[in-house]
């Protein structure tokens, strides 16, 4: 019974998970940058640190003009996917927060 509890448990939680993920797309898309920096920002405190979410939560704080916040999240993206191919328009844009 413990067991059946706990994956019903992770299940629930990869789903709200998801669902948060799948709204900050949204309202990224639809250019509602500070709406999806706090949903962005409650998946990073849930322990989603990809690429992807780094690189959106960066960009929803630089596209609102709020340049200290985004030059936090550009420096951890750079940080943390150093290695991985990043594109130049984030290193313009962590150029452009820096100044």
């Amino acid at each position: 019974m413990k067991k059946y509890s706990t994956i019903i448990l992770l299940f629930f939680v990869t789903i709200s998970v998801g669902q948060r993920k799948f709204a900050a797309d949204k309202y990224f898309k639809q250019f509602a940058y500070i709406k999806s920096a706090e949903l962005y920002q409650e998946i990073y405190k849930k322990g989603d640190s990809s690429k992807l979410v780094l690189s959106r939560l960066a960009d929803s704080y630089y596209f609102n003009t709020n340049t200290k916040d985004s030059e936090i999240w550009y420096s951890k993206l750079f940080q943390l996917y150093e290695k991985d191919n990043i594109s130049p328009e984030y290193y313009f844009r962590f150029a452009q927060s820096l100044k």
